[in-house]
């Protein structure tokens, strides 16, 4: 899997420079790591659940185009993150550092 960013692909080598990796308090410890998630069908669901499991990843978005996948979601993790079906909507929360995407191969390039 290969997660993207909005500034270039994460090397995890490189990422230590990257202003994911904040001194927090004087710490090493990187800042927590705002993700969004493109697609709740069949690997979706494990990507959420891990990102939502990792204390150094906050949920922003889930983004489906399936009213059932995303009731699934809602009702699995309450209101954490937002549900929407545009993923325009992803895309204008500049707060986000990466997003993941979780669709069929075919439809990457929609």
């Amino acid at each position: 899997m290969i997660l993207w960013s909005f500034r270039g692909p994460c090397d995890p080598q490189k990422l230590r420079g990257n202003q994911l990796f904040k001194n927090m308090k004087g710490s090493s410890r990187p800042a927590k790591t705002n993700l969004s998630v493109v697609g709740a069908g069949y690997w979706g669901p494990n990507l959420i659940r891990n990102i939502h499991e990792n204390p150094r990843c906050t949920l922003r978005t889930i983004c489906d185009r399936t009213e059932e996948r995303l009731a699934k979601i809602r009702d699995k993790y309450g209101s954490q993150g937002t549900l929407c079906d545009d993923f325009n909507q992803l895309l204008s929360d500049e707060i986000v550092d990466a997003v993941v995407i979780a669709t069929d191969a075919s439809s990457h390039f929609e």
